[in-house]
């Protein structure tokens, strides 16, 4: 126990999420360095903060003397523009004042020599060939396949092209612009309830909601020809149907006090229109890939006036066979 009350007492301290222990001055020259795990940038904030100060100062006083080089080059622009035009004007009144026979009115050479500067600063403001320290105009980006009519009708977000690794390129098969929103898709519990449908409640549920779309969207007269034949199908899967106007009318209700209705508002009309085409799960319609397994006749016609719903939204866009 002698012993044991002759040991020193041990301190410790908390420094830097460290337990660190506290060493006497005088026991520091024959104790042992047990730890140097502080980062080196600890030792010197001082330095650091001055180079970062130096560095804030320099980018303030690089910004403001790349706001007086946009300035100036922005006047020199507005001024050779106006030069230019100033000289299509004289030329255009050098040209008016040709000679009619009068000798007080006829133009001499020495006059001619003065016209002829403007007339070649017209030339040059007609035929302006770029600087080569001017950066060239990007031609307008023709959208790929998959792009065409974006947003609304549009393919799925690319993933390969938002990681920057789609090897596709202009013909990839899905959409290449900036998606605001994630895609909304149905949850569970509205598979489960679209699942017992059958093809016609399948169709009076969606139809008013692909309309609905397709007027919010500003898509209404793109749209007539997709909508006209939909509402032919429907129809028709109403008359063969054994209970079809019972099972529009069950839809309808079924679209108001359900969750459906605040799910296929928010969907864009490309989603609605899949779900279409691809028919109601109860009839078979959709595999588990969500594809058309089967294409007919009225299959084929909504699938061409799809695509030429397409073409019209996007005119400039050229489809990669």
């Amino acid at each position: 126990m002698a012993g044991a009350d002759s040991m020193p007492l041990m301190m410790y301290c908390y420094r830097s999420t460290f337990i660190i222990e506290v060493i006497d001055p005088h026991q520091q020259v024959h104790s042992k360095t047990r730890s140097q795990s502080v980062p080196a940038n600890r030792a010197a904030p001082a330095g650091d903060n001055l180079q970062l100060s130096s560095y804030v100062a320099f980018l303030g006083q690089r910004s403001e003397q790349l706001a007086v080089l946009s300035r100036r080059c922005s006047e020199t622009v507005i001024a050779d523009v106006s030069k230019d035009a100033l000289a299509h004007q004289d030329v255009e009144t050098c040209s008016t004042a040709s000679p009619t026979g009068s000798p007080n009115t006829r133009t001499s050479a020495s006059d001619m020599s003065s016209c002829a500067p403007h007339m070649l600063s017209s030339a040059s403001f007609f035929n302006h060939e770029p600087d080569s320290d001017m950066q060239p105009v990007p031609p307008a980006m023709v959208p790929n396949p998959g792009s065409m009519a974006h947003p609304e009708l549009c393919k799925q977000p690319c993933i390969y092209f938002a990681a920057g690794k789609c090897t596709n390129g202009s013909a990839c098969g899905y959409c290449h612009l900036s998606h605001e929103n994630r895609p909304l898709h149905f949850d569970r519990q509205h598979r489960e309830m679209r699942r017992g449908l059958s093809e016609a409640e399948h169709l009076a549920l969606l139809l008013p909601a692909l309309r609905r779309r397709a007027e919010s969207a500003g898509l209404a007269a793109e749209a007539v020809e997709v909508l006209s034949l939909l509402e032919d199908k429907a129809a028709a899967c109403a008359v063969t149907s054994a209970g079809g106007r019972a099972a529009a009318r069950r839809a309808a209700m079924l679209l108001h006090r359900s969750k459906l209705s605040a799910a296929l508002r928010r969907m864009p009309f490309s989603t609605v229109l899949g779900m279409v085409l691809r028919g109601a799960p109860a009839t078979g319609g959709e595999n588990k890939h969500g594809c058309v397994s089967s294409v007919g006749p009225t299959e084929q016609q909504l699938l061409d006036a799809v695509d030429r719903m397409r073409a019209r939204l996007s005119p400039g866009a050229v489809v990669c066979a």
